[in-house]
């Protein structure tokens, strides 16, 4: 089949898992991607072929290139992108209209630092599946069973034995001890899941969410971002329903 000048043909195979990538990210480095869809390799031709994949989808209007002051440059879904995954996985599919406005530079940081968490625990072993905030966005759409929040991600953990189903929400920057408080007492009424994980930047802010809990706390662990991601099966967690220390072992128990 010949396509006209200046078309493209999408591949199933190799540019179908980067829009999928990038969508599920939100925002996401080239390096971040390479890792996602070559894990362990370093192999310099297939870094070559993806910029090249990656050039021809911004081209085309499939990924949108953004320059933020601070980082490398970062991709997003674009318009053709959106539709032809909505094509393709029948499933609901929209770009970030979050990523516009004041707080679009703040939420990009957030999008690609989660990125980064989410690699991270992947190379050390500890994640099964990774259900994102995009993915997680589009089942409340259409399950009669929904989530009480919209979670950075869903994450299904495994450690030796044990596996559980745990929401993890990414605290780049904190909010107030009333915001955390009306989150917490939302989470009680959470049926689909019934462990969290909060990731701070600091013990400060892990003191903060404490003093924020609700009495009958659920089930929430408050840990430090660098910790977690270098060292999860370690790194310390503190258990706000006894404001004890506790284990990513002790989470999925």
């Amino acid at each position: 089949m010949r396509y006209a000048k200046g078309s493209i043909a999408i591949s199933e195979v190799a540019d179908k898992p980067i829009l999928r990538t990038v969508y599920s990210a939100g925002h996401a480095r080239l390096d971040q991607l390479f890792e996602s869809n070559f894990p362990y390799s370093q192999s310099k031709n297939l870094r070559d072929s993806l910029a090249w994949r990656v050039r021809r989808l911004v081209q085309h209007g499939f990924l949108d290139a953004r320059c933020v002051p601070g980082m490398p440059p970062v991709l997003t879904l674009g318009e053709a992108g959106e539709l032809y995954l909505q094509s393709e996985d029948g499933a609901i599919v929209e770009r970030r209209t979050r990523s516009r406005g004041t707080n679009a530079r703040s939420q990009v940081w957030h999008d690609v630092e989660l990125f980064g968490i989410q690699l991270a625990l992947r190379r050390a072993g500890v994640v099964r599946t990774w259900q994102s905030e995009a993915e997680v966005r589009a089942q409340n759409r259409v399950a009669s069973i929904r989530f009480v929040k919209e979670y950075d991600a869903v994450v299904s953990f495994r450690l030796g034995d044990r596996r559980a189903e745990v929401a993890l929400e990414f605290e780049r920057t904190v909010k107030s001890a009333d915001a955390y408080f009306r989150i917490f007492t939302l989470l009680r009424d959470e049926g689909q899941l019934d462990r969290f994980l909060f990731l701070v930047p600091d013990s400060k802010s892990q003191l903060l969410l404490r003093d924020a809990a609700p009495s009958h706390c659920p089930r929430i662990y408050v840990g430090l971002t660098r910790e977690f991601q270098s060292q999860p099966e370690t790194a310390p967690l503190l258990d706000l329903r006894s404001s004890s220390t506790a284990s990513l072992h002790d989470c999925l128990a």
